[in-house]
């Protein structure tokens, strides 16, 4: 699908259409002159030269195209080894030339070879309202036909008390082959409900989770207002079925509540509890789900029986995120607006242990005359907290306002044992990738997402030891030793504007078609940006 809307439109002289229009460059680029990435951005579709280095953009493009980061989009089969290019001599400059030249061409015999395999590389849909939260579907309905993988859950976000959750899926199987359908979504809604206010975050049950429920019917859950599970019932489909997203009423798939939970709150006294930042379900015993709070309480749930389990005062300000320790019911790890990360024991809840708190800031202004105020130093809240998926001693966070991904290790508490830097503006989400290596996905109000490959940074664990994954095990410097600092992510893509939100698909396994095609096994990125939610394969 890719390949055909680049050749169809890869030409300057190519009259302005509405399809879609992509182009491929290496990342960092290695050639000094300007590349022209073509993009779709409003008002129609037109080419834009962009500078290949991390120069300032030219005001008149950036007005044109939009809020491109200095780099244009990499797609999955380039890696980021060049160097920006100096001055060099006519000879040189030529070779590299040369090797650019032989770059595009490689990039677009790897296109050429996908789309021949019947390979589309990127999906998309259109909300009909701004997405803010959205998860991928851990599983396959059992039953269903292969575009079941492809299942989405999506939030709004709106003011007032407007706002829907939906489940998107693949219009047909033949998007992930064909290219018979530019002109429509790849994903359409196959069924939404209302929320009210805003979703916090939004989640599908684990992969293993299974609850004794039917297996055509799958949970999910949002945090708002409250905690909120919903019952997702699919539709198997019969063989002649062409499409399966059109709503009506024999479409077979519907979102129903299940229970609505909202507890009293330990520190105030309203009869509803505080609204709720966010949550996490854990996956060993998925009947649990922790959720974090502006009041500073996290809360642990039994979704099974509808009761708090236990609630407890975890930080001095705001909870904005929290995550089960994977492969563990008992503990957890929050972080705040106080600026700390820690981790609690359901099995000792007398104490937590700090794990890391943002560094106070140099030039401290004079405490004001409120106690409160003067208790509290200002620090940078962290916003965001998850577990590396093959070693759970690492931990990703970033602070509020920044640009940097902090990586923990929790056998060394204190201080990051690595930091992610390549983006200009502010980080919005962060993604682990569900397989063995080490791979991480974050985006940001840059346009960019940035993909990081942290398996050069492993050595294999010693002798003896017993760690979820030794392959994929981060090398943990000494507490004397300064911490990494990675500059060069593995990939990039650029976006049209701000992205918002990210989520990594399960391994997808090939599907075979009912035409004769046959897609490959691998590993999808969704993203969000506004109103639009694409795919990518990676």
């Amino acid at each position: 699908m890719a390949l055909k809307r680049k050749l169809d439109l890869d030409s300057e002289d190519v009259p302005h259409s509405n399809a879609k229009q992509l182009k491929l460059i290496p990342f960092p680029n290695s050639d000094s002159d300007p590349d022209v990435l073509m993009c779709d951005a409003y008002p129609e579709p037109h080419h834009a030269r962009l500078p290949s280095n991390p120069a300032p953009l030219d005001p008149t493009a950036k007005e044109r195209c939009g809020a491109f980061a200095n780099n244009a989009a990499l797609f999955p089969w380039l890696k980021a080894n060049d160097q920006p290019l100096e001055r060099v001599p006519l000879l040189n400059i030529v070779h590299r030339q040369l090797l650019a030249m032989l770059t595009y061409i490689l990039a677009d015999f790897v296109i050429l070879i996908n789309y021949m395999q019947g390979q589309s590389t990127i999906l998309q849909y259109e909300a009909p309202w701004p997405v803010h939260c959205l998860d991928w579907s851990k599983s396959a309905a059992a039953g269903q036909r292969p575009r079941s993988a492809f299942r989405l859950g999506i939030a709004s976000l709106v003011e007032g008390y407007n706002n829907r959750i939906a489940v998107i899926g693949l219009q047909d199987d033949r998007v992930l082959v064909e290219d018979d359908y530019t002109e429509y979504s790849d994903f359409v809604a196959l069924c939404e409900t209302s929320h009210g206010y805003p979703v916090t975050n939004l989640q599908w049950q684990p992969a293993a989770s299974s609850h004794g429920w039917s297996s055509s019917t799958e949970l999910l859950a949002a945090t708002g207002d409250a905690l909120r599970v919903f019952e997702y019932h699919g539709d198997a489909g019969t063989p002649g079925s062409a499409y399966v997203g059109r709503q009506s009423a024999s479409s077979g798939h519907t979102l129903t509540t299940k229970t609505a939970l909202s507890g009293q709150s330990k520190v105030q006294t309203q009869s509803l509890g505080a609204p709720l930042t966010n949550f996490s379900w854990n996956e060993k015993a998925p009947n649990l789900i922790v959720t974090s709070s502006i009041d500073t309480t996290c809360t642990v749930w039994n979704i099974e029986t509808s009761t708090a389990i236990t609630q407890l005062i975890a930080h001095d300000r705001e909870v904005y995120d929290v995550a089960w320790l994977p492969g563990s019911t008992d503990i957890f790890v929050s972080v705040g607006a106080d600026g700390s990360l820690r981790a609690f024991d359901l099995r000792s809840l007398e104490h937590s242990t700090i794990l890391y708190e943002t560094p106070t800031p140099k030039h401290v202004p004079p405490p004001s005359t409120s106690p409160s105020a003067s208790a509290r130093p200002p620090t940078s809240p962290l916003l965001r907290i998850g577990f590396n998926p093959s070693d759970s001693n690492y931990m990703s966070t970033f602070h509020m306002d920044g640009n940097d991904i902090q990586i923990l290790d929790m056998r060394s508490p204190g201080q990051p044992v690595m930091e992610l830097r390549a983006h200009h503006a502010p980080i919005n989400a962060f993604a682990w990738g569900p397989s063995e290596q080490p791979l991480l996905a974050t985006a940001g109000d840059d346009c960019q997402v940035l993909l990081w490959d942290l398996s050069s940074f492993n050595t294999p664990a010693p002798q003896g030891a017993s760690p979820r994954s030794a392959s994929s095990r981060l090398n943990s410097p000494r507490p004397d030793t300064k911490k990494r600092v990675v500059t060069e992510p593995l990939m990039a893509y650029t976006a049209p504007s701000q992205v918002t939100n990210v989520a990594w698909s399960p391994q997808i396994q090939g599907l075979p078609m009912h035409t004769g095609h046959s897609t490959v096994s691998g590993e999808w990125l969704a993203i969000v940006s506004g109103k639009a939610v694409k795919a990518l394969k990676l």
